[in-house]
């Protein structure tokens, strides 16, 4: 008896030290997956300057105005789109932008997706009209651009049952085109092969008043989009190098779960995010537009530098 005595005492400190060493273990992961930040970013150029004279370089009428359709709406804990932050529901809004030029067609900004993708999104909204809507314009559309080859902003276009006529309006980069990371849209190998893609470093003038901005890094495909209109008034459109404008405030990254989950260059996002941040400081007037930030769509749309539903 007093042996088996020892033996279940034993027994109870060998499985409370399994316990304990588990505690730890898991502490020590949550830690690191959802809560630890990052070092000092790296540099990533994006000067103000230069982003100007680059809207300058395709001669002819800058756009007037950018409107916006917002096609669905989601949730996901505000945890998952920042280190450290808490666990209460972050709205995600997905919407497309067109980008509108006196006497010219527009260009169309993100695609959304369509009803059945963000059914498997495990969106709560979608508003069938305002994707309707979208996908005339982008039939109507001098181009189309994507920020990155995800699904949310790809997948409007690659669903489109009118890709014929969509297709030949597409301005794509090789990275858009054949990327294979987490959530990609993928257009046929056949429509591939149509799609004669951009390539560029830096930046690309693409219309006037329009300049793409190449930032390799949530995804490989991955740029931003400056529009400087003909008044003078400037956006960037981040695409999902920030999905909440929080992430730019504060220059920090999505926890590693979700950069690990989305497959992201975490190193090359933060530097991005660090340069949109000094960038914001030094021009107070340029109108920021994070991915996925309901705020700050709000804001705009209350402000008038978005305008609600496209032409």
């Amino acid at each position: 008896m007093v042996q088996e005595g020892h033996l279940m005492r034993a027994w109870l400190r060998i499985t409370l030290w399994i316990l304990a060493a588990i505690a730890v273990a898991a502490g020590v992961a949550y830690w690191w997956l959802i809560l630890a930040g990052d070092g000092e970013p790296g540099q990533f150029r994006l000067d103000i300057a230069e982003l100007r004279a680059a809207a300058n370089e395709v001669a002819g009428g800058k756009p007037v105005e950018v409107r916006v359709e917002h096609v669905a709406s989601g949730e996901m804990p505000l945890a998952f789109t920042r280190s450290a932050a808490g666990w209460e529901a972050s709205v995600f809004p997905f919407q497309s932008y067109q980008v509108v030029r006196d006497g010219r067609p527009s260009i169309i900004l993100e695609t959304a997706y369509d009803e059945e993708a963000a059914k498997q999104s495990g969106a709560t909204f979608f508003d069938r009209e305002a994707f309707g809507r979208v996908l005339s314009a982008m039939a109507q559309a001098e181009a189309i651009v994507v920020t990155h080859e995800h699904l949310d902003h790809m997948g409007g276009l690659v669903t489109a049952k009118d890709l014929d006529t969509i297709l030949p309006r597409a301005v794509l980069n090789k990275e858009q085109l054949t990327s294979d990371v987490p959530f990609a849209a993928k257009l046929p190998k056949e429509a591939q092969d149509r799609v004669k893609p951009l390539e560029y470093d830096g930046l690309h003038a693409l219309a006037p008043g329009v300049v793409l901005i190449k930032a390799r890094g949530h995804t490989p495909g991955s740029q931003m989009v400056y529009v400087q209109r003909a008044d003078g008034k400037e956006y960037l459109f981040l695409g999902d190098v920030s999905w909440k404008m929080a992430n730019i405030d504060l220059v920090r990254e999505r926890p590693r779960l979700a950069t690990y989950v989305i497959g992201e260059d975490r190193v090359a996002v933060l530097a991005q995010m660090a340069a949109i941040k000094a960038l914001k400081d030094a021009n107070p007037a340029l109108h920021i537009m994070p991915g996925h930030d309901m705020a700050v769509l709000d804001a705009a749309l209350k402000e008038g530098w978005l305008i609600k539903g496209f032409k």
